[in-house]
């Protein structure tokens, strides 16, 4: 409303980061994205987050790592064969979903950890290097999500998510 829409986009990534599957949050997230001029799509991390927290995978790990070492209990202390026959199917299922849990955690926790940042100001022109003097690669607009790479003195290297690369004064973007 205040026409400040990249500030807005700035702060709705950031309480998404918080309250990820806030219904309110990601409709004026995804309003506030839709004025934009750069279209993107959404990163892997962000649906992947909307759909179960890294602290839900934790605690469905651990339940599932509980609940696999109970099993495996119960088919140690038990001698005979028909008893045995139904932890050993419930260690499959578990270990196989135990298994599911922490591949996603981890891809989770990977792909929240990459850095992200808006685009602040109405235009960016990246460069090839990190020098005033280098040539210019692209523009981007305000609202534009992009991956911080690395950052050398007043300058960050940033990437889009088609993998093209430039470097931007680092005050024309904020840091998610």
């Amino acid at each position: 409303k205040l026409g400040q829409r990249c500030k807005a986009i700035l702060d709705y990534e950031r309480a998404k980061r918080l309250m990820p599957r806030d219904k309110d949050i990601r409709r004026n997230l995804r309003f506030a994205i839709s004025l934009n001029e750069d279209k993107q799509f959404a990163p892997f991390s962000s649906i992947l987050n909307s759909l179960i927290t890294i602290n839900e995978l934790i605690f469905l790990s651990f339940l599932f790592s509980c609940f696999f070492s109970a099993a495996a209990v119960v088919y140690i202390l038990f001698d005979n064969a028909k008893i045995k026959k139904i932890p050993r199917r419930a260690m499959s299922v578990l270990g196989g979903t135990l298994l599911l849990c922490l591949i996603i955690l981890i891809l989770s926790v990977h792909t929240s950890s990459i850095p992200r940042a808006i685009v602040l100001i109405p235009e960016i022109v990246t460069k090839s290097a990190p020098d005033e003097g280098s040539a210019v690669l692209f523009s981007l607009h305000e609202g534009t999500m992009v991956e911080i790479k690395e950052m050398q003195g007043k300058w960050v290297k940033i990437s889009l998510p088609d993998g093209t690369e430039g470097w931007a004064v680092s005050n024309a973007i904020g840091r998610i």
